[in-house]
C-alpha cells in the first residue's frame, strides 16, 4: 500500500463562527469554502483547551489537559506521552513543521518526532533547536541542509531579527510559505507536514488592503487610535465603546481573510508539484479568541464556546468522500487517530478516541483550562491593584446533547443550553439539577476530580526556567508567559 502525504495545518486563534466557510455573514475563508466542496466539513468542533499549548498538546496526542499535562504551570510536551509526528516517523514518514508560534517548538518539547522543525522566527536555522531525536535520514539537498548549518553570528543575527523584523509584514505567515516553497520540492515521499499560522492573534494588524470590503477608510484613521490591551480591559480598567468593538472585529475578520489566503498560497505550492490532491489534509484551529464577550479579549480565564468552537476541515486523498457537513459532535483529541487511520497506518493503543470518521453523535466532549497562576503573577505587574482572586480557578467545560456543564474548582457549576442560548448568558444549574448533576459525573468519570491545577506530567529533562529570548518572543506576540 502506498501511504499519501499529510498536511496538518493550524489555523492559530480562528474562531469556526468567524470563518465565512461555516457560515460567517463576511467572506472571510474563500479557500477554506473551496477547500471544503471536496472535503469533510465539521460543524460542530472544540477544541480540548482555550489557547495554544495545551492545545496543541491534546492535538498530537489525542489527551486531554489533565493527562497530558502540558500546560501554564508545566509548559512541556512530556517525552512519555504519544507524538502524532513520532508515530508517523516510526512507520516511515519524514516528518517536518513550519511553526509560526514561539510555544509550538523545541523549546517546550514539540520538537519531538520531527525530523526537519523550522522556526520563522530565525533569521538562520540553528540546529540547537531542533529536537533531540531528529534524523536528518533521506534529506541530502543542500539547500535544506542549509536551514540547520550553525554559524558563529546566528545568535546576534536571529536575535535581532526575531525582536525587531520579522513580523514587520505579518506575523510570519509569509516567510513560513517562502520556506515551504523551497522545502517542499526537495521533501522525502511519503511526508508528514504540520504548519502553523499565527496571523489571527492579538494584535490584529493585518497587511494593507486586507478586509477592504468592510474596513473602510475611517476604520483605518481609527485603528491606530484603538487600544489592543487585553488585560487592561480583562481587569475592568477599562472599557470598549460599541464602535471599538465593532473594529476590534473588522480587524480580527482581516487577519482571518488574509491567513485563509495564506492557506491558499500553500495549497497552491502543493498543487503545483502535483501533492495536492493525493495528500491527506486536515486544517483546523487550536483555539478561539474573545472579542469582547462576557467582557474577555485574547483567549485566557474561560471556556466559553467563543474560544472553545474551532474550524475543522478534513479532505481525504482525491477529495473522497468530499462535500459533506457531518453534524456529529467532534474535538481535537480525534485528530491524531483520525489522520494515522485514514493514512492506513497503526496507531496501536496510543490514541484512545475514536475517528472523525466513525463519531457517534451522542459523544460527550470535554474542554480544561488550568488555574493560570504565572499568568496572573505578569498580570498583577501588569495591573498593579487589580483583585485577580476571581481569575484564579482551573475550569473544565463537558458537553454533550447541546448542553454545556462549566464547573470550576471551587466546586461552582454553571450550565447552559447552547442550542437556545449560545451566547451562554443564561445559567441554567438551578433549574435542571438532575441534568446538572449527570454532567458532573460524567465528566468526574472521564477526568477525574477538577483540581486547582490541572498539570500533572513532568518531563526531568526539561529545563524550569525560560530562555531570555524565549521569553521575549512570547511577550512580544502578546502571551502572560
Amino acid at each position: 500500500m502506498r501511504h499519501p502525504n499529510v498536511l496538518l495545518v493550524v489555523l492559530d486563534t480562528v474562531r469556526a463562527d468567524h470563518c465565512g466557510a461555516f457560515g460567517y455573514e463576511r467572506p472571510t475563508t474563500p479557500f477554506l469554502c473551496r477547500l471544503a466542496e471536496s472535503s469533510i466539513a465539521y460543524d460542530d468542533a472544540i477544541t480540548n483547551a482555550p489557547w495554544t499549548l495545551p492545545a496543541h498538546a491534546s492535538l498530537f496526542t489525542g489527551l486531554l489537559s489533565s493527562v497530558h499535562g502540558c500546560q501554564e504551570g508545566n509548559p512541556y510536551l512530556d517525552r512519555a506521552m504519544p507524538s502524532l509526528p513520532e508515530t508517523f516517523r516510526r512507520q516511515g514518514y519524514f516528518t517536518a513543521a513550519v511553526s509560526c508560534n514561539t510555544w509550538i517548538s523545541p523549546a517546550f518539547g514539540f520538537g519531538r518526532g520531527f525530523d526537519l522543525f523550522i522556526k520563522p522566527w530565525q533569521l538562520r536555522q540553528k540546529d540547537d533547536d531542533i529536537s533531540r531525536q531528529a534524523r536528518l535520514r533521506q534529506l541530502r539537498a543542500r539547500a535544506v541542509l542549509d536551514f540547520i548549518r550553525r554559524d558563529p553570528l546566528s545568535n546576534l543575527a536571529n536575535g535581532l531579527y526575531g525582536r525587531f523584523l520579522w513580523r514587520i509584514r505579518d506575523k510570519g505567515a509569509g516567510r513560513a510559505n517562502a520556506f515551504l516553497r523551497r522545502l517542499l520540492p526537495r521533501l522525502p515521499q511519503p511526508f508528514f507536514l504540520f504548519v502553523n499560522y499565527l496571523e489571527a492573534h492579538l494584535p490584529y494588524r493585518p497587511p494593507s488592503g486586507w478586509g477592504r470590503l468592510w474596513l473602510h477608510e475611517d476604520d483605518r484613521r481609527r485603528k491606530r487610535r484603538l487600544s489592543q490591551d487585553p488585560w487592561t480591559y480583562v481587569t475592568k480598567r477599562r472599557d470598549m465603546t460599541a464602535a471599538e468593538a465593532d473594529l476590534l472585529v473588522k480587524l480580527y475578520d482581516a487577519e482571518v481573510e488574509y491567513v485563509d489566503a495564506c492557506l491558499g498560497n500553500l495549497w497552491g505550492l502543493l498543487a503545483a508539484r502535483g501533492l495536492a490532491d493525493g495528500a491527506l489534509t486536515l486544517v483546523t484551529s487550536d483555539h478561539g479568541e474573545n472579542l469582547g464577550e462576557h467582557h474577555l479579549m485574547d483567549h485566557q480565564f474561560s471556556v466559553h464556546q467563543s474560544l472553545l468552537e474551532v474550524p475543522l476541515v478534513l479532505r481525504l486523498p482525491g477529495g473522497e468522500g468530499g462535500g459533506v457537513r457531518p453534524g456529529a459532535p467532534v474535538d481535537l483529541t480525534q485528530v491524531a487517530p483520525t489522520l494515522l487511520s485514514a493514512a492506513g497506518l497503526a496507531s496501536g493503543n496510543d490514541f484512545p478516541s475514536a475517528t472523525l470518521l466513525a463519531a457517534p453523535s451522542d459523544r460527550s466532549r470535554i474542554a480544561e483550562y488550568e488555574s493560570p497562576g504565572g499568568f496572573l503573577r505578569r498580570l498583577g505587574e501588569i495591573c498593579p491593584g487589580v483583585d485577580l482572586d476571581p481569575l484564579d480557578r482551573s475550569l473544565r467545560a463537558v458537553i454533550r446533547d447541546g448542553l454545556k456543564l462549566v464547573e470550576d474548582s471551587s466546586g461552582v457549576c454553571r450550565l447552559f443550553d447552547l442550542k437556545a442560548d449560545p451566547r451562554e448568558e443564561r445559567d441554567l444549574a438551578g433549574d435542571r439539577p438532575a441534568e446538572t448533576g449527570f454532567l458532573r459525573d460524567l465528566a468526574y468519570r472521564v477526568a477525574g476530580p477538577l483540581e486547582a491545577r490541572l498539570g500533572v506530567a513532568r518531563d526531568p529533562d526539561s529545563e524550569a526556567d525560560l530562555d531570555p529570548r524565549i521569553r521575549q518572543r512570547l511577550r512580544d506576540t502578546g502571551y502572560l508567559e
